[in-house]
């Protein structure tokens, strides 16, 4: 058996520090800039500078896009509109005819008959195109031989 009771060197030459070829502690520079640190300082340059130019194709295409729904829009309502019924009186036919006196049955007097001629300019035809006919009863006066001041 070995005695491990003395774990003390006997010579003297165990008490100087190695022999060292190296420094423990290297003197950096603050900033120790490699090569491989300018290029991730270029390649992070580069993507800030991409980054940028798609926010401006982006903002160009969004402006482009909004500018194409509003016209989408506007046809979309000119569409309704020129293809709905366009209802107008064309013209107006003017008549004079005798006819009973309302109140006094068996008498007659000569009226004016008043009716719009109707015409659809639309696209579409009509649905539940009704006239609600009124009655005017305008007499017909007979020229007199009076002056009026």
């Amino acid at each position: 058996m070995t005695d491990l009771g003395n774990t003390e060197p006997n010579d003297r030459r165990n008490d100087e520090p190695p022999q060292r070829y190296w420094e423990a502690t290297r003197q950096e520079r603050f900033f120790d800039l490699k090569f491989s640190h300018y290029v991730e300082i270029i390649l992070t340059a580069a993507l800030v500078g991409i980054a940028y130019f798609q926010y401006t194709v982006y903002q160009r295409q969004a402006g482009i896009m909004q500018t194409q729904a509003d016209i989408a829009l506007r046809q979309n309502d000119i569409t309704v509109q020129s293809s709905r019924a366009i209802v107008f009186a064309k013209d107006v036919r003017v008549e004079k005819k005798d006819g009973v006196i309302p109140g006094k049955p068996g008498q007659f007097e000569a009226y004016w008959w008043f009716a719009p001629v109707v015409e659809n300019g639309g696209s579409t035809p009509t649905k539940k195109c009704e006239s609600a006919p009124k009655s005017l009863s305008i007499p017909v006066v007979q020229k007199s031989s009076q002056d009026c001041r």
